[in-house]
């Protein structure tokens, strides 16, 4: 059931990085670091509540 889980969430995080990128190079704005942090941090935020069923930031900010 660990090795299970540990592929799930290999496979939640190559999604997150194909979103980002999705979102990044899809975007209108211009392509920045500062941008592209922003929708990684978005990506994560929103994916991580549909994955885990719950929001992971305070989680993130306990530990």
């Amino acid at each position: 059931m660990e090795e299970l889980k540990q592929m799930l969430k290999a496979i939640h995080e190559e999604n997150k990085d194909i979103l980002t990128s999705l979102c990044f190079n899809d975007g209108e704005e211009e392509q920045t670091d500062e941008n592209f942090k922003e929708i990684s941090k978005e990506v994560d935020n929103r994916y991580d509540v549909l994955f885990y069923g719950k929001d992971r930031r305070n989680e993130r900010i306990k530990n």
